[in-house]
């Protein structure tokens, strides 16, 4: 198979491909912290300093931690937590995973280095033409060398084109069910819960759960 060489126009090319597709993905990443900003705001409160909190807070996963915790007790009070039950909760705990999920391909994005890969042992007409592109032959984020110590690490496949248009898809999924969540179900009504049973009174459980004395047979009036 006649390979690309690097330093040539056509690797500039692919490489110039490459890196626009993990642009594109990092600028999804940008309408899906602008979702989560609205949902943060619509528990906090005014929009001013839910602003400030929300974009002082460092990091995306740092965002997702606090909008979770603040979602549950929004939809829930504390005395009915953690709510499994509710549909709400399993919408948003659903959505929370899936966005963990993600995030961790975003951190390759952002700061795994992309390289020419050796692509090794495909002599000519082995591969059907039109199975791979170059793109996703050639080119790859990949775990660093010294990332690689990390146990954590070391497996971590490289991402390859394919997989970068995969994720970028994910993501704008990931926006679009965040809207959803928020116009759907934290800003309407909470649904009407069935009533609590009517707890016993206090006096009538201690009357249960004491032992019942004999009954003591009243003597007869003497006529």
């Amino acid at each position: 198979m006649n390979g690309i060489q690097v330093g040539t126009p056509e690797a500039q090319a692919l490489s110039d491909e490459f890196h626009m597709i993990m642009g594109y993905s990092i600028a999804a990443w940008s309408r899906v912290d602008a979702e989560l900003f609205r949902i943060f705001q619509d528990c906090l409160g005014p929009l001013d300093q839910s602003a400030i909190i929300y974009y002082r807070t460092p990091g995306l996963d740092v965002r997702l931690g606090v909008t979770d915790e603040l979602v549950k007790t929004t939809l829930l009070p504390s005395w009915e937590r953690p709510g499994t039950r509710d549909p709400r909760i399993r919408a948003w705990r659903k959505l929370f995973e899936d966005f963990r999920k993600l995030l961790s391909v975003r951190r390759r994005i952002a700061h795994q280095p992309v390289h020419f890969a050796e692509v090794n042992g495909y002599a000519d007409g082995y591969v059907e033409p039109g199975y791979f592109t170059a793109l996703d032959l050639w080119l790859e984020i990949h775990v660093s060398k010294h990332e690689r110590l990390r146990d954590s690490a070391a497996k971590l496949p490289p991402l390859r084109a394919v997989d970068l248009r995969e994720h970028l898809q994910a993501v704008d999924a990931l926006k679009e069910r965040l809207a959803s969540f928020y116009s759907d179900v934290l800003t309407k009504p909470a649904p009407t819960p069935s009533p609590p049973a009517t707890p016993p009174a206090m006096d009538s459980c201690l009357k249960k759960d004491q032992p019942t004395a004999p009954r003591r047979r009243r003597r007869s009036s003497r006529p």
